[in-house]
């Protein structure tokens, strides 16, 4: 529903205020270039030509490309994100940084997955649901007519901007990448993030889909790298995103249980047309 390309955004690492990552064009920083030359290159990828150095080519120091480092932008180049475009330079050279976090979220939904996809089409409606259905209050709206770029919050403690870069609700795989900021325990932080989603139906019968959320933050240095790879830091994290998941599953139930009848007289008749779609999906 909406939780999984909200959290793309929400639990981006780095300082209080990011530098922006600037576009392709006209010309990237050395710095910048070095970071996504060398993460195309090493993962046998093929950077934009002639926006790559020999030296800009070879490995960062201390990185390993292995299928962990180089899957993200594989898969993201299989599902037609260009290295030439400027958001394709944005998100390569995000996954080419240094250093890099990743979590992994996996577990099941009582919903089919034509239901889940329904619903992350359309993110107002499934903002709306999980405020009046769930435990807490969310917010989105997109800011795009293409409605792959949006904006959305979680109460106070979750706010964030993210483009949808490749996939589609339809194909069980969607990839976001944004801008947010999070209170993750002690900690408040800003940045950027990487989120890859996919579901698909679960092999056991009528027990709803099986998905897994993989999140990749990038901290700006190694005092940071390792915070965020504590036990502890990655326990909150995960309990951030079980938060919504536990929504999720409570808006679904509740929705799945009262239908229509259980709604109050606060959604507009296209609203209730489109609930009324989703109760119809099998």
């Amino acid at each position: 529903m909406l939780g999984p390309a909200l959290i793309a955004v929400f639990l981006a690492a780095g300082p209080p205020a990011p530098a922006p990552t600037p576009p392709a064009a006209p010309t990237p920083s050395p710095d910048f270039r070095r970071e996504y030359c060398s993460l195309l290159t090493q993962c046998d990828l093929k950077p934009a030509p002639g926006l790559c150095s020999d030296e800009e080519r070879t490995a960062l120091p201390g990185v390993k490309y292995d299928d962990g480092r180089c899957g993200h932008a594989r898969e993201l180049s299989s599902r037609g994100l260009s290295s030439e475009s400027a958001e394709g330079f944005a998100v390569y050279r995000f996954l080419g940084k240094r250093y890099r976090v990743s979590y992994l979220v996996e577990g099941d939904l009582p919903m089919s997955p034509a239901r889940l996809a329904f619903l992350i089409d359309d993110l107002p409606l499934a903002a709306k649901l999980l405020s009046r259905l769930g435990q807490h209050r969310y917010t989105a709206e997109y800011t795009d007519d293409t409605r792959r770029r949006f904006r959305g919050s979680k109460e106070e403690t979750l706010t964030g901007e993210a483009t949808l870069v490749a996939g589609h609700p339809g194909e069980g795989w969607m990839a976001y990448f944004g801008r947010g900021r999070s209170k993750v325990g002690f900690w408040r932080l800003g940045g950027l993030s990487f989120a890859e989603f996919l579901f698909e139906p679960h092999p056991a019968p009528a027990s709803g889909l099986k998905y897994a959320l993989k999140i990749v933050v990038t901290p700006d240095n190694a005092m940071m790298n390792r915070i965020m790879t504590l036990g502890l830091f990655r326990s909150l994290v995960q309990g951030q995103i079980r938060q919504v998941v536990d929504d999720i599953d409570r808006a679904s139930r509740r929705l799945a249980e009262s239908g229509l009848d259980g709604l109050d007289q606060d959604w507009t008749p296209e609203e209730r047309a489109r609930i009324a779609q989703f109760l119809r999906l099998p």
